[in-house]
């Protein structure tokens, strides 16, 4: 054991069996492209949640959800959304309705999606 380095049994250092550092490597990944939906229903109707002390009514979709472009003017089952009552993503996305709460033909355009 004289130098710097220490030899192995077999006369190799083991300087020469760590692999040298190199540049991580980066690779594309293709992102998966979720569409996003606005979405209506054919009711409202007011819900109390909340403790007694501090109890809130909220508005929550009544029938049957409906989906509909970011930008378009009907739903995706072709039903004006001027008939419709729109409900905000935040708390009522499209997605996290039960399938039996959805429209059918909405939930076979949008793809059947899932939160």
């Amino acid at each position: 054991m004289t130098g710097r380095h220490a030899e192995l049994p077999d006369g190799t250092s083991p300087a020469g069996l760590v692999p040298a550092q190199g540049r991580e490597r980066l690779t594309l990944v293709r992102s998966v492209r979720l569409a996003v939906f606005r979405t209506f229903a054919e009711g409202e109707q007011v819900q109390r949640t909340g403790p007694v002390w501090r109890r809130q009514r909220r508005r929550v979709p009544a029938g049957l959800v409906h989906a509909a472009d970011l930008q378009g003017r009907e739903a995706l089952c072709g039903r004006a959304l001027e008939t419709l009552r729109e409900f905000g993503r935040s708390r009522h996305a499209f997605e996290r309705f039960d399938e039996t709460r959805r429209c059918p033909a909405c939930d076979v355009a949008a793809g059947r999606p899932t939160a």
